[in-house]
């Protein structure tokens, strides 16, 4: 008897996954590589969107992958109705090859998927080792988290109320500059419905993403915040009332008199674009008209801009543990002092406003 429960419960410890991919070849390449990790076990595979639904009901996985392009209902629509229904961990595995599945996959997240990763290319086995590396780091990640239900006609209550009239005119000789990695991209579209739509101020976003997602970041963003987007581009001066994004692979940089410098130096502490270094310019250029944020993410990125950011006289803040997917990159800048003060996600835009 009491080896029998030892060996349930070490059965209970394995994250229990459910694929949801049309693609023979796909699931047969994820489903051998998530069982030969011994902490992951592959509970079920669904090949279109209404049988994902059904799956996630009656097998209750730990976590989903869910491809968007998919028959009979597409990943996007499972994962709302997942999400209302029977709130799931989500890592969505798509290609960023085609803009309307990456469009596709960007709106997943705003229904409450976790991330996104690129199937990309699986002609040679290097390849699929690189995708097998990220996939695995992912899923032990995502399967941690607390996710709530996200119902269509509840989606205000997650942080997109329209935030309060501002009182003053708002400055443009002051500069927001904002970094996160994991769980970014839902909580940047947070703080952007924060911040009204009359702001008057420039916005610099470092997120880490996996390459070729980037453009389809900013294009989403714009679309869902209806607000002034673009990849930041070396050799441009920012402008307030606009926002903008850290292309992939290249750090960015804002000099003194607002000028884009793109900086082709090798990663900092493992991140290209570092958001320690787009912090360090701006609080350099900038100085005591700088507020820094810290959004959720694993690491520590960001947090030496931020104390730079503080030492020079700007205004720091940073996401909250109950509303961060990973309380990583926020909880060091808090621990370290680097951040004055933490909020939750919803709140994070109207605090920014009246910063500034």
């Amino acid at each position: 008897m009491y080896s029998h429960q030892d060996k349930s419960d070490n059965n209970a410890k394995k994250i229990r996954v459910l694929i949801v991919e049309d693609s023979p070849l796909i699931c047969k390449i994820l489903t051998k590589i998530l069982n030969m990790d011994d902490s992951i076990d592959v509970v079920g595979i669904a090949n279109d969107g209404k049988k994902a639904i059904e799956y996630t009901m009656s097998l209750k996985p730990d976590l989903i992958t869910m491809d968007i392009n998919l028959p009979i209902m597409n990943g996007f629509e499972a994962t709302k109705k997942i999400m209302a229904y029977v709130p799931t961990p989500i890592l969505i595995v798509s290609s960023s090859l085609y803009t309307v599945e990456m469009n596709l996959a960007f709106k997943a997240i705003s229904f409450g998927a976790l991330d996104v990763v690129e199937k990309g290319p699986m002609e040679t086995q290097d390849n699929i080792d690189k995708f097998g590396k990220t996939i695995i780091e992912k899923v032990k990640l995502l399967s941690k988290v607390r996710v709530i239900t996200h119902p269509e006609a509840k989606i205000e209550d997650i942080g997109l109320k329209s935030p309060k009239r501002i009182r003053e005119e708002l400055r443009g000789d002051k500069v927001v500059g904002i970094v996160s990695s994991t769980g970014g991209p839902r909580a940047l579209l947070d703080v952007l419905n924060g911040i009204p739509q009359n702001f008057d101020f420039p916005v610099v976003i470092v997120q880490h993403i996996v390459p070729g997602f980037t453009s389809g970041l900013v294009d989403w963003l714009q679309s869902e915040s209806h607000k002034n987007i673009s990849m930041a581009s070396g050799g441009t001066f920012i402008q307030p009332g606009h926002i903008y994004v850290a292309p992939e692979n290249i750090h960015t940089q804002v000099m003194h008199n607002g000028l884009v410098h793109l900086l082709a130096s090798p990663p900092y502490k493992g991140h290209k674009p570092s958001g320690n270094i787009l912090l360090k310019s701006i609080a350099n250029s900038y100085g005591p008209n700088t507020i820094g944020v810290i959004l959720t993410g694993m690491g520590s990125d960001g947090c030496e801009g931020l104390m730079e950011i503080k030492k020079k006289g700007g205004r720091t803040l940073s996401q909250n543990e109950a509303t961060s997917i990973v309380y990583g990159m926020p909880k060091v800048a808090m621990e370290s002092g680097a951040s004055e003060k933490e909020y939750p996600i919803s709140k994070i835009g109207l605090e920014i406003t009246k910063l500034i």
